[in-house]
């Protein structure tokens, strides 16, 4: 039967349920139709750093924006020790140039303080071999004396004949024994005075090489406070001028080469002084004009006022004579006329 196969046994339960479910089919919304559409693919973000938005900014609009690092060139000093004229030039350069000088002027002076360095410590070690060998040689010589002085006392007490001219040496090499110990005396003499020379030939020596250190340092002076002479040309003649500056002055030569750095320093002022006092002295002085009086001022002529006359000493005069009237006569009226005259002077 129809009823069985749907489930529906004719109870009224069954009529029910199916009532339930047929109003709750009812009140379901009818789905809207849509065309299918593929689900999107996962999308990568691939927008290049140049290509991004550009952040909004905060600021207000008349707010002063700050200087862009890339867009403001740094300031870049000239090197130090150079001229307001070479400092006033760098400035005037691109800063690729700027850096480029700074970097070479940088390894210009490591270099220079470098060789500075080695000259120091080149000077310290010959200063101190040559402090060393001089008291070597002291304490040679010191010992050579002590040696020498008790052999030449034994010779003058042995031989005191032959040194007063009593025995001739050919009398003398007539007795072996005393011929043979005189040798041996004069061998000695000859050894010690070998010591002696060649002590002496060191000593001048470390005085040539102590001299050549001086010259060295006073001349690494000289360069630093007046940098223009390091051209070899320039030091060569301030050298001679100051040689012949104090060679005029009769300072010998040796004494020239030992002097001082602070020695040179002055006697350069005073050649500098020198030559200034005959720059002075060539300059022409100014010949007065024909008919001008002598002197630089020209003396001008008085300005007359009108109503003073030609000559003011005439003037003088009369007011010298009115004042005499008045002394003497005691009037009123020339009292008057006294200080009337004067009045007229004065104006």
């Amino acid at each position: 039967m129809a009823g069985e196969e749907n489930g529906d046994d004719g109870s009224i339960e069954s009529a029910v349920a199916q009532i339930a479910e047929a109003r709750a089919e009812s009140a379901k919304p009818e789905p809207k139709i849509k065309p299918e559409a593929p689900e999107p693919a996962e999308v990568t973000a691939t927008v290049e750093p140049s290509e991004e938005m550009p952040e909004v900014s905060t600021e207000e609009p008349d707010a002063t924006p700050e200087d862009d690092s890339d867009t403001v060139q740094p300031t870049i000093a000239a090197p130090d020790g150079w001229t307001a004229e070479d400092k006033a030039w760098f400035d005037t350069l691109e800063p690729a140039r700027q850096e480029a000088i700074l970097r070479r002027e940088k390894g210009t002076q490591a270099a220079e303080s470098r060789r500075q360095n080695e000259h120091t410590t080149a000077i310290r070690e010959a200063t101190a071999k040559a402090q060393a060998a001089e008291q070597e040689r002291q304490y040679f010589a010191s010992v050579l004396q002590q040696y020498k002085n008790p052999l030449v006392l034994s010779f003058q007490q042995r031989f005191a004949d032959v040194l007063r001219g009593e025995m001739d040496i050919l009398r003398l090499s007539q007795d072996p024994q005393r011929w043979n110990e005189y040798q041996g005396y004069q061998a000695k003499f000859t050894q010690m005075g070998q010591q002696e020379q060649l002590l002496s030939q060191r000593a001048q020596e470390a005085e040539r090489e102590r001299l050549d250190a001086h010259v060295e340092t006073r001349n690494a002076q000289l360069i630093e406070a007046m940098p223009d002479l390091k051209d070899p040309a320039k030091f060569q003649k301030f050298d001679e001028r100051i040689s012949d500056f104090l060679l005029g002055k009769g300072i010998p030569a040796e004494r020239i080469r030992q002097a001082a750095f602070v020695d040179l320093e002055i006697a350069y002022d005073a050649l500098r002084w020198r030559d200034a006092q005959k720059a002075k002295a060539a300059v022409p002085k100014p010949q007065p004009n024909a008919g001008q009086p002598q002197g630089n001022v020209r003396q001008m002529p008085r300005v007359m006022k009108p109503g003073m006359g030609n000559s003011s000493g005439a003037a003088d005069d009369k007011i010298a004579a009115i004042d005499q009237r008045a002394q003497k006569s005691g009037s009123v009226d020339d009292a008057a006329a006294r200080i009337r005259a004067r009045l007229g002077r004065r104006a």
